[in-house]
């Protein structure tokens, strides 16, 4: 009789747990996502600056250089690779405008890109904020990154490691000449 209603309960929990009655469902098939990943390679590309100051700092260390040479595709790699322009990601993401700010958030939680914040003045992009979020049990990392065209980009990153603690990480860029 125990195991019976054990059984019965753990088949009820697991039910409960695998229902999908608390998932919000967006229709976004009319809005037109924002293509950032053909922003970004068009960024690079276009990309005409011959020299950038940039800053690292792990935790309280500090380091600023000027540099000449420096691979474009690889610095905002990170920026590329967070699009979230995909098909199959359009019903994932809420979608909100106002004024000349587009916001893109995450409405599933298994979803690394949280946030996309999108800035225009009329049709030309003032800036884009995207705020990342990597966790399970022995790990948790979050970025904010930040790209403003023509003058620069940061990524800060926090991180927090089991048994090897927390790390604060922020890359600052500016365009100089």
């Amino acid at each position: 009789m125990k195991i019976n209603l054990f059984l019965s309960c753990v088949i009820a929990l697991l039910l409960v747990s695998c229902s999908n009655s608390n998932q919000v469902k967006i229709d976004n098939s009319d809005i037109e996502f924002f293509d950032f990943k053909a922003f970004f390679e068009k960024e690079i590309k276009d990309f005409s600056f011959s020299k950038i100051k940039k800053t690292v700092t792990l935790n309280d260390q500090t380091e600023t250089k000027e540099l000449t040479e420096f691979d474009m595709e690889k610095e905002l790699n990170l920026f590329v690779k967070a699009n979230i322009s995909r098909p199959s990601w359009k019903d994932k993401y809420q979608v909100t405008t106002s004024g000349n700010k587009t916001t893109y958030k995450a409405i599933d939680d298994e979803l690394t890109i949280r946030e996309i914040i999108l800035e225009k003045e009329d049709t030309i992009v003032q800036q884009i904020t995207i705020h990342t979020l990597s966790d399970n049990t022995i790990f948790e990392a979050a970025k904010i990154m930040v790209y403003q065209p023509q003058k620069g980009f940061s990524i800060e990153n926090k991180q927090d490691v089991m048994l090897a603690g927390k790390n604060n990480i922020k890359i600052e860029v500016a365009f100089l000449e």
